[in-house]
C-alpha cells in the first residue's frame, strides 16, 4: 500500500512538472479553468485591432477600458490588473500570475510558456529570465523528484523492517505456542501419572487396611476379655481387701499406742535425770556455804 501510495505521488509530482504551472485553487475557477489545455495562441487573433466589447466593458461588477498599447482590458481601480478572455492577469515578482476576480486571494502563477504574447514585452521575460523560471523548475523538479525516490526507499525499508518484525514476531509467537503446548502435554503426562501413584497408593492402602481391621477386631476382643475378667476379680476381691484393710489399720494404731509409750518412758527418764542434777548442784551449794561460815567463826 505505501509503495503504490509513493508512485502515485511520484507521477504527479511529474506531471505537474511537466506542466510548468503552480496550479492553486482561486475564485471562481473550477481547477480545470476556462483554457485549461493552455492555448493562448488564439487570444492574439485580435492583433490589437478594435476592442471585441468596446472601449469601455463591464463585467463581473468591474469596469474595463481598453489599453491600446497591449490591446487588452485594463480594471479600474485595479492599477496593474489586466482582463483578456475571461481571465484577470497581474505582475507580481517578476512572474505573470492569473485569478478569475481582480479581488481573488489566490493568484495562480503561470508558466512563461503559457503566457499570452501581448503581456511578454510588458513583463519583460525571456533570456535568462526564462532560463531561470525553467532552471529553477526543473531543481524544483529534480527536488521533488528526489524527495519521492527517498520517501520511497524510506518506505522500501520501512515496510521492510515492519516485514522483518511481522516475522521474528510470529516466529516468537510459534515458538511461544509450542512451547506452551510442550508444557501442557508435560502438564498432563504428570497429572497421569500422579492418578496412576494415587490409584496405586489407594490399593496398597485398601490391601493394608483389610488385616489391620482384623487385627484391630483381634486386639479389641482380647481387650474387652481381659477387661471383664479384671472385673470379675475386683468383684471377689472386696472382702480380703477389707480385712487387710482392717489389720493394717490395727497394726498403725498399736505401732502409734508403742511410739506414744516410748515417749513417755523418754521423758519420765529425762524428768528425772534433770532432778538428779538438780539435787547434786543444789548439795554442792550448800557444802560450800557451810565451809565459809566455818571459817569466818574461826
Amino acid at each position: 500500500m505505501r509503495a503504490t501510495n509513493s508512485i502515485r505521488a511520484l507521477c504527479l509530482g511529474a506531471a505537474l512538472g511537466l506542466t510548468g504551472c503552480v496550479t492553486v485553487h482561486h475564485d471562481g475557477d473550477d481547477g480545470h479553468g476556462r483554457y485549461g489545455d493552455y492555448d493562448y495562441e488564439d487570444y492574439d487573433d485580435y492583433d490589437y485591432g478594435p476592442p471585441p466589447h468596446g472601449p469601455r466593458y463591464r463585467y463581473g461588477g468591474f469596469d474595463h477600458v481598453w489599453n491600446t498599447s497591449i490591446g487588452v482590458y485594463s480594471v479600474v481601480g485595479f492599477p496593474s490588473v489586466y482582463w483578456h478572455d475571461g481571465w484577470y492577469w497581474r505582475q507580481a515578482r517578476g512572474y505573470w500570475e492569473r485569478c478569475a476576480s481582480p479581488r481573488g486571494r489566490h493568484w495562480s502563477r503561470v508558466h512563461w510558456d503559457h503566457v499570452p504574447h501581448r503581456f511578454r514585452p510588458r513583463g519583460g521575460h525571456g533570456g535568462h529570465h526564462a532560463d531561470r523560471w525553467d532552471r529553477r523548475d526543473d531543481r524544483r523538479h529534480d527536488r521533488r523528484e528526489h524527495a519521492e525516490d527517498r520517501r520511497h526507499e524510506r518506505d522500501e525499508r520501512n515496510e521492510w523492517s515492519h516485514d522483518r518484525r511481522e516475522e521474528r514476531r510470529d516466529d516468537r509467537h510459534e515458538r511461544a505456542d509450542e512451547r506452551r503446548q510442550e508444557r501442557g502435554e508435560r502438564a498432563e503426562w504428570r497429572q497421569e501419572r500422579r492418578d496412576d501413584r494415587q490409584s496405586e497408593h489407594r490399593a496398597r492402602v485398601e490391601q493394608r487396611h483389610d488385616p489391620r481391621d482384623e487385627r484391630a477386631d483381634r486386639r479389641r476382643g482380647e481387650r474387652d476379655a481381659r477387661k471383664a475378667d479384671r472385673a470379675q476379680r475386683v468383684e471377689q476381691r472386696p472382702d480380703v481387701r477389707s480385712e487387710r484393710v482392717a489389720a493394717r489399720r490395727g497394726e498403725r494404731v498399736e505401732r502409734k499406742a508403742e511410739r506414744h509409750q516410748r515417749v513417755e518412758q523418754r521423758h519420765g527418764a529425762r524428768a528425772e535425770r534433770a532432778e538428779g542434777k538438780r539435787e547434786e548442784r543444789g548439795e554442792k551449794r550448800g557444802g560450800r556455804k557451810r565451809g565459809e561460815y566455818a571459817g569466818r567463826a574461826e
